[in-house]
């Protein structure tokens, strides 16, 4: 991959929410253009959080997360299709064979939305609706917002998400070891960590 790509949408990122941002009101396309903007700025964005001391790291676990809020509101001001025209559903067509998400997977899924009225309208629906959609980029974009919301619960609960699932579902604790330099959370029941 060529080395300004990533520098060009995080570029194409802030310029285009402090653009966004003078505005009085949004159009349908700069919802479209935002969204587009924000998903691409942050799938490129380094995703590990550096920081000098503790409370820049809050800080910066903090403005993650909320530039990824951010990117889920404009989101759900789409309509399912202006997602559709933005980012098209990947055209895959064997999920039943692996019991992924594929096409029909999706096209069902989009059965239970109105494709002309926004996403947000009724409910704050639109992390639900990017969970049952197929394109690569709201994938990374998906799962990368997982991992702000899991630093968020690691700053007020000690644990990240899936620590805290596995303990509360399955009794399996969690602990985060060193290697090498390299951060390891190991998983063992209750009575093997005491």
């Amino acid at each position: 991959m060529n080395n300004s790509y990533p520098k060009s949408w995080s570029r194409i990122m802030t310029q285009t929410i402090a653009e966004l941002n003078k505005k009085k009101n949004l159009t349908r396309p700069d919802l479209k253009r935002g969204a587009l903007a924000l998903v691409k700025g942050l799938n490129v964005r380094n995703k590990k959080i550096n920081a000098e001391s503790e409370a820049d790291y809050i800080k910066a676990v903090w403005d993650n997360f909320q530039l990824y809020e951010m990117a889920l509101s404009v989101i759900g001001m789409l309509t399912p299709q202006e997602v559709i025209e933005t980012f098209p559903i990947y055209k895959r067509y064997d999920g039943h064979k692996y019991e992924t998400k594929d096409y029909f997977s999706v096209q069902k899924s989009l059965a239970a939305y109105d494709l002309n009225q926004p996403i947000n309208a009724v409910d704050d629906k639109a992390f639900e609706f990017l969970w049952d959609y197929d394109n690569d980029d709201l994938v990374e974009f998906t799962v990368d917002f997982m991992g702000a919301m899991s630093h968020i619960n690691r700053l007020e609960k000690g644990k990240d998400l899936f620590s805290q699932l596995l303990e509360e579902t399955q009794g399996i604790k969690s602990r985060l070891i060193e290697i090498n330099g390299i951060e390891i959370i190991t998983f063992d029941h209750d009575d093997e960590l005491d």
